[in-house]
């Protein structure tokens, strides 16, 4: 993650290697930061990563499968995969699509050209809230990301 790639609350990851990281599926991403992922971020005005590689004097970013391996290693409870962790906290199939960046369907790709902001911003705070239940303990005082809606 690069500094130059955030645009307030917006994470841009491009289609095509800018500072060296691209979208798996070479089209441009966004990803909305959650209160909890701005303040794990921290500063996101000026130059450079946000994740520099502790080793080395040339500025690059840490290695895409460090965080996960330290996570592994340090984590008391079983990592939940995203898209599972989505399912439980009843995150519709498409949104997770949308989520996790996963490629449309050629009809789809070509006439839906709805970018989704508001759906990934909400699915995101919902996972946010429901990692922090888990971190506290109170695991069964999540609000569903449904929560506050009238039925059509």
């Amino acid at each position: 993650m690069h500094r130059g790639e955030i645009d307030g609350r917006w994470w841009t990851i491009p289609g095509e290697a800018i500072y060296t990281a691209q979208a798996k599926n070479h089209v441009t991403h966004r990803v909305y930061l959650t209160d909890t992922a701005l303040e794990l971020i921290g500063d996101t005005t000026g130059k450079g990563y946000i994740f520099p590689c502790p080793h080395g004097a040339k500025q690059q970013p840490i290695d895409t499968r460090a965080l996960a391996h330290a996570v592994r290693r340090n984590l008391r409870w079983p990592v939940l995969h995203k898209g599972k962790l989505m399912a439980k906290c009843k995150i519709g199939l498409e949104h997770r699509d949308r989520v996790l960046n996963h490629k449309k369907e050629k009809l789809d790709g070509t006439y839906n050209q709805h970018d989704f902001d508001d759906e990934k911003q909400a699915a995101l705070e919902t996972i946010e809230r429901k990692i922090k239940s888990i971190i506290s303990g109170k695991e069964n005082n999540v609000i569903p990301i449904a929560a506050g809606r009238k039925a059509a």
